[in-house]
């Protein structure tokens, strides 16, 4: 890993974005759900999510580097206690299982709709590239986030100013009501719920990178960074999307929809894009259930990837948008205990 501050940051930023931005986030289907379904009060919400993301991802870090901690386990412990973080951890792990599926299950629904391929061809593609990845590391996931999150961010803002260039931007959007199947009861209620199982799962990798990394300065920055990243992206989704609506609110994959208007040119790149994000966020999911397991058990490291990412192949059948709409929502309730717990802390 390099010394220089700059590039460290970089790395600590893009690694928390691109834990966040997976399946549901770049899909444009968790901010459909989340946001875009309150017609335009999800504009409010993302805004309150960004200043979260910003607050929560720099203090799960400082606090992991005050302790050293070496797995999101040590610091989950630290927060609530031996007893009660063994019981959140056990939930934390089963939470990250059901993200990997759900990483796994859009990779398939990308092939089957969008490319015309076998779904589980997507499936096992990136159940292998992930597993590889993690056994070799940290840094090496990393590496990879450092890679693929710029051309994310590129490719996400040039699609969506496109869109808004040929659809424009009206008054309009501010007076679209809610839509009455939201999964929340009220909008200010999405941001927290929506910020909770992110930085539960992002919890995998920051709080290592914070035990790991001994510069507190390229830390909060790269937590700053990473905030302010995922809350304008996520500003930018919502747009885009309250811009097609009610037609967006009714795809799969959102994002991908809104792309097709606009020709192969973009359609192609997003969907690699799109695709590199699910890997990025199953590889941190992977990582955390493994390193979880092997911790409660003491296998070998190589058979817990292994069998974890069997188990999620066997969960990905379900289907892309189901679990979405059915797994993210029960975890955001789970993990507002977890996350009022970590914004009381302190460090």
């Amino acid at each position: 890993m390099q010394n220089k501050p700059i590039y460290l940051t970089m790395q600590i930023g893009a690694t928390y974005i691109g834990t966040v931005i997976g399946a549901g986030f770049a899909s444009g289907q968790e901010i459909v759900q989340f946001f875009t379904m309150f017609g335009s009060k999800g504009i409010l919400g993302i805004l309150l999510t960004g200043l979260l993301f910003c607050r929560l991802g720099v203090k799960v870090m400082l606090l992991s580097h005050k302790i050293g901690a070496r797995s999101y386990q040590d610091l989950v412990c630290h927060i609530c206690g031996r007893s009660l973080g063994g019981v959140f951890n056990f939930f934390i792990a089963l939470f990250l299982l059901g993200g990997l599926c759900v990483m796994l299950a859009g990779s398939g629904s990308i092939c089957l709709y969008y490319l015309n391929l076998p779904y589980n061809l997507g499936v096992f593609v990136t159940m292998f590239l992930s597993a590889l990845i993690v056994l070799y590391g940290i840094r090496s996931i990393m590496a990879a986030n450092t890679i693929i999150v710029p051309s994310l961010i590129i490719t996400t803002c040039v699609v969506s100013i496109l869109s808004l260039t040929h659809h424009g931007i009206s008054a309009s959007l501010l007076s679209i009501p809610a839509n009455p199947h939201a999964f929340t009861p009220y909008w200010l209620l999405s941001p927290f719920l929506y910020v909770a199982y992110n930085m539960t799962l992002a919890l995998t990798l920051l709080a290592p990178m914070g035990g790991t990394i001994k510069d507190p300065r390229a830390l909060a920055r790269g937590g700053w960074w990473g905030g302010i990243g995922l809350g304008l992206i996520a500003l930018l989704l919502v747009i885009v999307t309250l811009a097609h609506y009610p037609a967006a609110i009714l795809e799969e994959i959102p994002m991908l929809f809104i792309t097709k208007a606009q020709g192969p040119h973009t359609t192609a790149p997003y969907i690699f894009v799109l695709w590199a994000e699910m890997l990025t966020t199953a590889i941190a999911g992977l990582y955390g259930v493994a390193q979880a397991v092997q911790q409660w058990t003491g296998i070998r490291f190589s058979l817990v990837v292994t069998v974890t990412v069997l188990a999620a192949v066997v969960g990905s059948q379900w289907g892309f948008s189901h679990l979405v709409s059915t797994l993210y929502p029960l975890f955001g309730y789970l993990s507002l205990l977890f996350m009022t717990a970590l914004a009381i802390a302190r460090h």
